[in-house]
């Protein structure tokens, strides 16, 4: 693999968490289905991937030296 990318913009690493939080969920009584956890896998990590985006906006202007080409 050459691509990179943030921990943040991983379906598997979002999958990861949502799967726990989905166990310890049902050890307390509440169930996610498998389409349910599917859907906010989506959702975090598009927010994951706009947030990624803002910081690196934000960052850029807020920087104190320039980029070379």
């Amino acid at each position: 693999m050459e691509d990179t990318k943030k921990w943040y913009a991983s379906k598997s690493i979002w999958g990861s968490i949502l799967l726990i939080a989905a166990l310890i969920a049902q050890a307390f009584g509440y169930s996610l289905g498998e389409a349910d956890q599917a859907q906010l896998v989506d959702i975090f990590s598009g927010v994951a991937g706009s947030v990624g985006g803002v910081m690196a906006v934000v960052g850029r202007i807020i920087a104190s030296k320039a980029i070379i080409p």
